[in-house]
């Protein structure tokens, strides 16, 4: 089934009065057809005119959409950008419709997706009305009611359901109504949506073709790596689709709504002439093909990527512009995700999300302490893993995961890491760094300095790798994570920077929050000053991070890797500084799982791109860079796609999840939840919930979930959460 974009109503869409119940409405055509009827009908027309003059539309073009009980629903949708909601009670009907010309005596195709839920008792019913003809928006319409075809019904509750049906136009009928009524009986209440419609068969008047061009790339250009191929299709009445071909071969699915563009890795075909062309087809089934485009296909032969993580600890997401070397060689030649999320806000649990691409509950590393850590992590297959089968030298330099000291046999060196400098436990001084299998002890010098010292050995394992050879660089210092310790340098930065005091800060009414967070006193004047102090030493500690980065890149360059190398800046989760009155992370809010994400890799033009990304998101991206496909099924996209194209469909949500912790009391602030681009949601596992729309409350100030209004959009979100966490 295309989308609702791809299959609209076609060709005429004539406004009607509002008609908020379809009284006369049965499944039985017969009655239907009865004189007599359609007098009743036209009398509830006039009546509706005199309080609903004119028409309100919503979604895409359906009638009675805005009108009471019936809404457009952006969240609980099939396909596309929205469904169309009607909700019922009592002895209602409902109905949301479109209309379009047809011709008589001709057979169509009716379908569309259904589902329901509540309908005991009920059911919704998706139709087709045959009339003799349509009014207008602002006279009684003179449409003589002559029949109808049902296609499906559904009672209950069901997930969505795809109904069709070959249906035959009667004698006199000129306009199709295709409907989705809900009937329900006394004291039943129940919601049905609707979506993905369409009634497919003959076109009157359209016997004329689309005209479809290819409009880039240019005819006699050259091409190389993932190119975008776009076509301008037009037609007197809808284009049904755009497929594109290269060399007369399809080229992916077709296209079914502007933007007509598709994405061609031309890795993919031999160096030389290629020919592209664009078929388009409108809804009467007139098809034309565009004059081909000739280009010259041209690839160095392509390397395995390089990659390089650089994983920070406990940084959040605004503290970028205290990273100046990074920002200027990563983030502003790079795309910088403003949207990007740790889906486990949780050190151990997240390295662990990082080096799999799974959720937090289907790897099981639930949080920083004993069960769980480093012992609890099955690590036999990984990005490391993964890649080195492929032929890459990896490294892990830095921290690995809380609990790591207490892996057996020790020292201990995972699977798939050809070269490893592990923190024993973390520190800025006096650490010991497991050094493949050795334990190497460090003092309290200068020269000392963690963050300087792993970027020492992050610059000597990109020297010393086989220039032939790809390599996998995870570099992980233990900046800014308390106690934040700076390097003697970088002592006395940002001393003149404005005090952190966001809305959220010391939050004054946490009435509203779950228990845990309102058990939490205020912050006094001293704990404030000493949260103040803790931020600049954040910042000062991440100085040494932004040199390190800037040796890496040296490095890269010098040995030159850097045209094909890929580097990802982001950090394990973000962390509270005195929001909500919480100092810590593993919670629901913004400042806990929002994350910095940067990434710079060939070919890809700079951007600020708002997509939902995640740390899921870097174990199959890095798998695809490296050509290889993950030997298990991951939570994660790649997001080699969406680097490419911006425009490409990409995930409107992300479960986020804290189902152990290390901050707060047994069974407090554990949580499923979803983060969307309108709302945040948690279902705390004492039956709290919280939700927050961040449209008008970015801050997270006032949970909306005991407003009854909301209950709809709850219901909603809370199937979504159930939905990921089946994942």
């Amino acid at each position: 089934m295309g989308s609702r974009h791809a299959v609209p109503l076609r060709l005429l869409l004539v406004l009607l009065p509002l008609l908020p119940f379809i009284t006369t409405c049965t499944t039985d055509p017969a009655s239907l057809a009865v004189p007599n009827r359609v007098g009743s009908l036209q009398s509830h027309f006039v009546a509706n005119l005199l309080t609903n003059p004119g028409f309100e539309a919503g979604g895409q073009d359906w009638q009675n959409a805005s009108a009471p009980g019936r809404a457009v629903d952006n969240l609980r949708i099939h396909d596309g950008a929205a469904a169309e909601r009607i909700t019922a009670s009592a002895l209602q009907e409902f109905a949301v419709f479109q209309e379009r010309s047809v011709i008589a005596e001709s057979s169509y195709t009716a379908s569309g997706w259904i589902t329901t839920e509540g309908l005991d008792g009920a059911h919704a019913v998706l139709e087709v009305l045959w009339l003799t003809g349509s009014g207008l928006s602002d006279s009684i319409p003179s449409a003589e009611l002559i029949g109808s075809d049902q296609v499906g019904q559904l009672e209950g509750t069901t997930d969505w359901t795809f109904v069709s049906r070959s249906v035959t136009v009667p004698a006199g009928a000129a306009v199709a109504r295709f409907q989705l009524r809900l009937e329900l009986e006394p004291d039943d209440v129940g919601t049905a949506w609707f979506d993905d419609d369409t009634l497919s068969g003959p076109e009157a008047l359209d016997d004329t073709p689309p005209t479809v061009m290819i409009t880039s790339p240019q005819a006699g250009s050259t091409i190389e790596g993932i190119v975008t191929i776009t076509a301008s299709a037009t037609d007197e009445g809808p284009v049904a689709g755009v497929q594109f071909q290269v060399n007369g071969v399809n080229l992916g699915s077709e296209i079914t709504s502007p933007p007509y563009q598709i994405d061609l890795d031309t890795h993919t075909l031999s160096n030389g002439p290629a020919d592209l062309t664009a078929a388009a087809r409108d809804t009467a089934g007139n098809d034309t093909v565009s004059a081909p485009v000739q280009v010259t296909v041209f690839n160095q032969p392509r390397l395995p990527m390089n990659i390089v993580l650089i994983l920070t600890d406990d940084q959040r997401a605004s503290t970028m512009a205290q990273m100046p070397l990074t920002m200027s060689l990563i983030g502003n030649p790079g795309v910088r995700f403003v949207n990007a999320f740790a889906t486990t806000p949780l050190c151990c649990p997240a390295r662990a999300t990082i080096l799999t691409g799974l959720y937090t509950h289907n790897h099981n590393v639930r949080s920083n302490a004993p069960p769980y850590g480093a012992p609890a992590f099955a690590d036999g297959s990984t990005i490391a893993t993964w890649l080195q089968a492929a032929g890459y030298r990896t490294a892990l330099i830095g921290k690995y995961m809380n609990m790591y000291d207490k892996k057996t046999p020790w020292p201990y060196q995972p699977p798939g890491w050809s070269y490893w400098s592990a923190f024993k436990v973390p520190n800025y001084y006096s650490y010991r760094l497991v050094e493949n299998r050795k334990e190497v002890v460090y003092g309290s010098t200068t020269a000392d300095y963690s963050t300087k010292v792993i970027a020492r050995k992050a610059v000597a394992f990109i020297d010393s790798t086989p220039p032939s050879q790809p390599l996998l660089l995870h570099f992980a210092p233990f900046a800014p994570h308390e106690p934040a310790t700076p390097a003697s340098s970088d002592q006395t930065l940002f001393s003149t920077l404005a005090k952190w005091r966001p809305p959220a800060f010391n939050e004054a009414d946490v009435s509203d929050k779950p228990l845990w967070i309102q058990r939490l006193p205020l912050l006094t004047s001293t704990q404030i000053k000493t949260q103040d102090a803790f931020r600049l030493k954040q910042l000062r500690s991440l100085a040494a991070v932004d040199r390190g980065v800037r040796d890496i890149v040296n490095a890269l360059i010098r040995t030159g890797r850097m045209s094909n190398t890929a580097i990802v800046f982001a950090s394990d989760n973000g962390l509270s500084w005195g929001e909500h009155r919480w100092r810590f992370k593993d919670c629901v809010y913004d400042e806990c799982i929002r994350i910095p994400f940067l990434v710079l890799a060939p070919g890809i033009a700079p951007r600020v791109d708002s997509s939902f990304v995640a740390l899921t998101d870097l174990a199959p991206t890095f798998a695809e860079w490296a050509g290889v496909s993950p030997p298990v099924s991951v939570n994660g996209v790649s997001l080699v796609g969406l680097l490419a194209n911006p425009d490409r469909p990409w995930r409107q949500e992300l479960l986020i999840e804290v189902l152990e912790h290390a901050e707060k009391n047994a069974n407090e602030g554990l949580f499923s939840g979803v983060r969307t681009h309108r709302y945040a949601y948690a279902e705390h596992t004492t039956g709290e919930v919280e939700l927050y729309d961040m449209k008008v409350d970015p801050s997270q100030l006032t949970n909306i979930a005991g407003d009854p209004a909301n209950a709809g959009v709850i219901a909603q979100l809370s199937s979504l959460v159930a939905s990921l966490k089946s994942q």
